[in-house]
């Protein structure tokens, strides 16, 4: 939570309206009394004359001693804001965001910098640690990584190291999610998706649903190989093997049901024991698979 500043009067600040100006220096003559806050000031230096304003108190940036190191900071960042421009609201950034996302690291890796400007900044070196292996000199290694105030900000490439770490060491979780996208998608695709409103419940349409998931599905796939191509394979083979065993099912199921109109109810009976598994099991585990 960011602390609250105390401004007093004859309290010198540097002031700035716009991001891109230089800093100004202004005293503050008087603190207002009404909601939202105001600051009456002067401006010091001779070419603004003597000049006068009430300001909200966002545009006093730092107490003018202090001025040399908040210039230095924002230089610092801009130098890292300016190696990582170039990675901004591509597809690998925005599969940063869904990994950090849906793993909750966003509780530890600050989003506003991550989304806006596919730059890494960490607050808990301990969380990132325990949850990549990730140790503070690696992140620091990259070129115009920097440490302050026991937060790390790093450029693109360290993001993206971070974000794929995670991804690999939360595999089976993420695959899962990745697995439910995809059913959802194509269950999306033919009835559309309903959202809560204040109005009521919205319906989407399936062809704006299409055009949705069309975006999205991306940086879903590249998660999948964020998750490392051994974890997909044994799951893809799992997969086959369970749609394998499904098919046999339904042929006993087939064969018993057969023997049963037959009158052959022995013949049925003694295959449900070999097959040690009940019928009515059988017929459950179909339901769930083709719903």
């Amino acid at each position: 939570m960011q602390q609250k500043i105390a401004y007093g009067p004859g309290e010198l600040w540097g002031y700035r309206a716009r991001a891109r100006d230089e800093l100004a220096c202004v005293k503050v003559l008087k603190v207002g009394t009404k909601r939202p806050l105001r600051l009456k000031i002067r401006f010091v230096d001779d070419e603004y004359e003597g000049r006068e304003d009430w300001v909200p108190p966002a545009r006093l940036k730092v107490r003018w001693q202090d001025r040399v190191r908040f210039i230095a900071a924002e230089q610092r960042w801009q130098t890292v804001e300016d190696a990582s421009a170039e990675a901004v609201d591509t597809l690998e950034a925005n599969t940063c965001m869904l990994v950090f996302d849906h793993l909750k690291a966003l509780q530890y890796i600050d989003w506003r910098s991550a989304d806006r400007s596919a730059i890494l900044m960490v607050d808990d070196l301990g969380t990132l640690e325990a949850t990549t292996g990730l140790k503070r000199e690696d992140l620091l290694s990259y070129p115009v990584a920097y440490s302050e105030d026991d937060q790390i900000a790093a450029p693109w490439p360290a993001l993206r190291v971070v974000a794929q770490a995670l991804a690999r060491a939360n595999a089976e979780k993420l695959l899962d999610l990745a697995d439910k996208e995809e059913r959802d998608r194509a269950r999306r695709a033919i009835y559309g998706q309903h959202y809560p409103s204040r109005s009521g419940v919205r319906h989407i349409e399936p062809e704006i649903c299409i055009e949705v998931d069309r975006e999205y599905a991306p940086q879903w796939e590249m998660l999948r190989t964020w998750c490392g191509a051994e974890i997909q394979a044994r799951r893809d083979e799992l997969s086959e093997l369970r749609g394998e065993v499904a098919r046999l099912s339904m042929l006993v199921e087939a064969a018993i049901t057969e023997l049963d109109k037959a009158g052959s109810r022995k013949a049925a009976r003694r295959l449900e024991r070999e097959l040690n598994v009940p019928l009515d099991l059988i017929r459950a585990s179909q339901r769930r698979l083709d719903s």
